[in-house]
């Protein structure tokens, strides 16, 4: 998750920056959005896991309504005010930002599935306690 929200990052830089024919630019664009993929990770996957089962539909919707609030909403509303008095180029470089944020967000993360994380310990290890439903 790591690796691909920094390759994230390179789709709106490579949006403000390339001066080349359309054509090129449309398939780079289509070949660099496709790590966009990753964030449904971010969104539904990881916090359905992190939580008890009971929890897992909220979890997914309070990250998605978050998700939308800040992406869809407050994020362009900025990004015009800021465009306004920075110039267009501002744009590329908040959309670019989002991707950097998850990938330092994906550092402090860490494996809750408690089958991988009994295969990563020495034999007879314990894992450690989890939270029962």
């Amino acid at each position: 998750m790591i690796l691909f929200s920094f390759v994230a990052i390179l789709p709106p830089l490579v949006m403000h920056s390339f001066h080349g024919d359309w054509v090129m630019l449309a398939v780079l664009g289509f070949f660099l959005n496709v790590v966009q993929g990753l964030f449904p990770l971010f969104m539904n996957i990881v916090p359905m896991e992190t939580v008890p089962e009971r929890l897992a539909a909220t979890a997914s919707a309070l990250s998605m309504s978050v998700g939308e609030m800040i992406g869809a909403a407050a994020t362009p509303a900025v990004a015009g005010a800021l465009a306004d008095v920075y110039g267009l180029p501002i744009v590329m470089w908040i959309a670019a930002a989002g991707p950097f944020l998850a990938a330092l967000v994906g550092f402090a993360m860490r494996e809750s599935n408690l089958r991988k994380v009994k295969s990563r310990l020495p034999n007879g290890a314990n894992v450690p306690a989890v939270e029962s439903e």
